[in-house]
C-alpha cells in the first residue's frame, strides 16, 4: 500500500486494486469481506457501515467528487489497550472503500499502534486474489518488541524499575529474541529521567511487562512504544500473540 500525508497532515494508507485484480465486484461486498476480517479478529470490534455517498448525495450542499461512483466507511475498533485517556481521541478505526471507473480504492490512517496498521494491510493486500500481490503490501509486518524480563526468561513486572530487558522481532508467525539490555544500577526507568534512555534508541514498537505505572505508561507512549500489560510469562509465546492480534492474558492488579 502507499502510505501519503493527506493535505500535509494526515498519514494515510491507500491501495489502488483495478477489477482485474479482484472477485470482489461492489463496495458492499468488499465492506462484507471487512466485517468478516474483523469478526475474526480477536481484539477487534465492528462498530457501523455509513454511506458516505448516499449521505452527502442527500445533502442540499453536498458534493461529491467526479469519478466516485460509491464510497461507504467500516468503522470498527482494535482496543487491545487502553493505555491512557488520549489515546480515544484516535479511536474508533476506520477503513474507506469508495468505487471508481477503474476499480476500487481502500484508504484507512494510520493508526498509532503498528499491529493495528499491519492487520489492516494484510486485510486490504486480501482483496488482490486475482493477480500477484501488490509489491507494495507487506504481508509479514514484523514487530519490534521490548519485553521486562529481570532473570531473561519469563516477562516480570515492576516495569519502571526493571533494568533488563529482552528485545524481541515478532510476527504472528512466530518471535525471535534478537537483543538483550542489561542497564547498570540508576538506569531504571524509574530512576533516569532523561530522554536519551537506551530504551528509547531501540526502535521499538511496543513493550510487554506483567506491570507498570500510569507514568511508565505515559513515559513510553511519548516515545511511540505503546505498553501492553499481561499475566503471561513466556516472552516468546506473548510477543507472538500480540504480533497476531491476539487478546492477551488480562494482567495481575499494578502494584507499587
Amino acid at each position: 500500500m502507499k502510505q501519503s500525508l493527506y493535505q500535509e497532515r494526515y498519514p494515510v494508507y491507500c491501495l489502488e486494486i483495478g477489477r482485474e485484480e479482484t472477485s470482489y465486484d461492489s463496495v458492499e461486498a468488499i465492506c462484507d469481506y471487512f466485517r468478516a476480517c474483523i469478526e475474526r479478529y480477536d481484539s477487534a470490534r465492528f462498530i457501523a457501515e455509513f454511506d458516505h455517498h448516499a449521505h452527502t448525495s442527500a445533502l442540499p450542499e453536498g458534493h461529491v467528487g467526479e469519478g466516485i461512483l460509491a464510497a461507504k466507511n467500516l468503522i470498527f475498533c482494535f482496543g487491545i489497550s487502553l493505555p491512557d485517556v488520549q489515546v480515544l481521541a484516535v479511536r474508533p478505526r476506520s477503513i474507506g472503500i469508495a468505487e471508481t471507473e477503474a476499480g476500487f480504492v481502500i484508504t484507512f490512517m494510520e493508526a498509532p499502534m503498528p499491529v493495528a496498521n499491519a492487520a489492516m494491510e494484510d486485510w486490504a493486500c486480501g482483496l488482490c486474489d486475482k493477480a500477484p500481490q501488490p509489491t507494495t503490501c507487506n504481508r509479514s509486518r514484523t514487530m519490534r518488541i521490548a519485553v521486562t524480563s529481570q532473570n531473561f526468561r519469563t516477562i516480570t513486572g515492576h516495569a519502571g524499575k526493571t533494568r533488563r530487558f529482552l528485545i524481541l522481532e515478532a510476527n504472528a508467525e512466530g518471535a525471535t529474541e534478537v537483543e538483550r539490555l542489561d542497564l547498570p544500577a540508576g538506569m531504571s526507568l524509574h530512576d533516569y529521567h532523561g530522554d536519551d534512555h537506551p530504551l528509547f534508541a531501540l526502535g521499538l514498537d511496543a513493550l510487554l511487562t506483567q506491570g507498570a505505572g500510569q507514568g511508565f505508561v505515559q513515559r513510553m507512549s511519548r516515545q511511540g512504544v505503546v505498553v501492553h500489560t499481561t499475566s503471561a510469562t513466556d516472552p516468546i509465546e506473548a510477543a507472538t500473540m500480540l504480533a497476531a492480534g491476539k487478546l492477551l492474558p488480562a494482567a495481575h492488579p499494578h502494584e507499587h
